[in-house]
C-alpha cells in the first residue's frame, strides 16, 4: 500500500467518523477527495457535516464523480437538508461555469 493509499483510506476513515480536525490533517497530507469513486462525499453527506463537506469541495471533491452525483440525494434522505442545499448550489454553480468546472 503507497503512502497516499494511507491517507486516501484515513480520509475516508475521517469523515465516517465526522472528525474535522482527521479530516483536515488528511487532506492538508494530500489525500484525494474523490477517492474510491468519491465515497468521501457521500459518507459526507450521510453524516449531515457541513464543513466536513465543504472541506472536501475545497480540496475539489468532484461533484461529477459516482459519490458526487449521489451525494445530494443522500444528504436529503438522511434529513441533512443544508448539505444537500450546498451540494446542489455547487453543482449549479459549476454547470453555469462551464463543462470540467468543479466549484
Amino acid at each position: 500500500m503507497t503512502l497516499c493509499n494511507c491517507f486516501n483510506k484515513g480520509l475516508l476513515r475521517a469523515v465516517q467518523n465526522s472528525d474535522v480536525d482527521a479530516v483536515k490533517v488528511m487532506l492538508s497530507c494530500g489525500a484525494d477527495p474523490n477517492y474510491f469513486e468519491g465515497a468521501a462525499l457521500v459518507y459526507a453527506a450521510s453524516g449531515g457535516s457541513l464543513q466536513i463537506m465543504q472541506l472536501l469541495l475545497d480540496h475539489k471533491g468532484d461533484l461529477q464523480s459516482r459519490g458526487g452525483e449521489a451525494a445530494p440525494y443522500v444528504a436529503e434522505s438522511k434529513g441533512h437538508s443544508d448539505v444537500a442545499k450546498l451540494l446542489r448550489s455547487r453543482i449549479k454553480s459549476a454547470a453555469k461555469a462551464g463543462p470540467g468546472r468543479n466549484l
